[in-house]
This record gives C-alpha cells, sequence and structure tokens, in this order.
C-alpha cells in the first residue's frame, strides 16, 4: 500500500477539487474525533481521507459495481444509487488500490447509510463526514458537532435522528441499515 501522500495524489486525479477538498477536510477531522476517543489515527486518517474514492462513479456505474461484486441491494439501494458510493468505494479500495485493513474497508462501507454495531472508526468516518468544517450550516449541526467530541454513540443516535427529520421532509424512504443502526444506537442510550 501506498503512504498517505501518494493515496491522496492519487484520489486528487479521481475527484473534482470541491469533493477533494472535503476529504481532506474529513481526513482531518477524523483525526480530531480518533484523538478524542482512542481511536488509531493513521486508520482513521486513510479511511476519513478515501470515504469518498467512488463518489465520481455515475448511478449506472455504482449500481453495475454492486451487482457485479454481488452485494445485496435493497429498494432504497436502486432508487438512490449515490448511497452505493460507500459499499463500492470499499470495493475498488480493496481490489484496485491494495486497503486489504477490514477495519479501514468497513468505516468507508458504512459511512453512507451507518449499520448496527459499528466499531468506533466507522463511527468516526461517519460523523467526520457530516460534521467536517466545510459542510453547510444546517439546524443541529454545531449540536452534533458537541455530542461528537464528547460521546460518539449518543452523536450517532442524534446524526441519524437528523438524517431521518431530513428524509422525511424529502418524502423519502429509511434505508434498512439506517433503520438498524438507530434501533441499535437508541438501545445503548
Amino acid at each position: 500500500m501506498e503512504n498517505i501522500n501518494g493515496l491522496r495524489s492519487r484520489l486528487q486525479l479521481l475527484l473534482n477539487q470541491r469533493r477533494f477538498t472535503h476529504s481532506l477536510r474529513v481526513e482531518q477531522q477524523s483525526i480530531d474525533l480518533a484523538d478524542k476517543h482512542g481511536v488509531d489515527q493513521h486508520r482513521a486518517a486513510l479511511a476519513g481521507l478515501l470515504h469518498d474514492v467512488a463518489r465520481n462513479l455515475n448511478a449506472e456505474q455504482l449500481i453495475a459495481a454492486a451487482r457485479q461484486a454481488r452485494l445485496t441491494l435493497c429498494e432504497e439501494d436502486i432508487k438512490t444509487p449515490l448511497l452505493l458510493h460507500a459499499p463500492v468505494g470499499a470495493i475498488i479500495l480493496k481490489n484496485d488500490w491494495g486497503i486489504d485493513d477490514q477495519e479501514i474497508l468497513e468505516a468507508v462501507s458504512q459511512h453512507t447509510v451507518a449499520a448496527a454495531n459499528m466499531s468506533n472508526l466507522s463511527k468516526v468516518i461517519y460523523l467526520a463526514d457530516m460534521i467536517e468544517p466545510g459542510r453547510d450550516p444546517w439546524s443541529g449541526l454545531e449540536q452534533l458537532r458537541e455530542m461528537a467530541d464528547k460521546d460518539l454513540n449518543a452523536a450517532m443516535l442524534l446524526a441519524l435522528e437528523n438524517v431521518f427529520n431530513y428524509l422525511r421532509k424529502k418524502n423519502r424512504h429509511i434505508h434498512p441499515n439506517s433503520y438498524a443502526a438507530y434501533e441499535y444506537f437508541k438501545r445503548l442510550q
């Protein structure tokens, strides 16, 4: 596997400038959260940097890659293929980028819809993606940032509640993995 600077250079060739800058901010936010919660900072940096590696693929490419990898697709995946950039990204990192750290691959795979029983690294990446400093302000963002600094599980519950509220306002369905994650984190409180 290349060093992180080599991975940054490679990623920059794949993504547009806005998405690449976002990835750099998620990398830094991931390191910050990892430091606060005792998570390996190097792994957090890698997963944060590379979380959107498949973000440049269009809907047809994402669905095709998911089917080729024999991923189980649900109705929400087909209706909103952009969600697939997370699990497809993990496949690309493993098959094409030589990343074989299962925890990093899992964190990348889970950063869009979450999952029940996520590792702390996965929680860090999910939250870092939502709260990185370049995000447009939305109601609840500052509260989520404060919670993420203190308690990953409570922050995950709050993040999912915010996502659900957003999806309901847009009349969109909740992904079954997100709902399972919500139930899981709710039981922990």
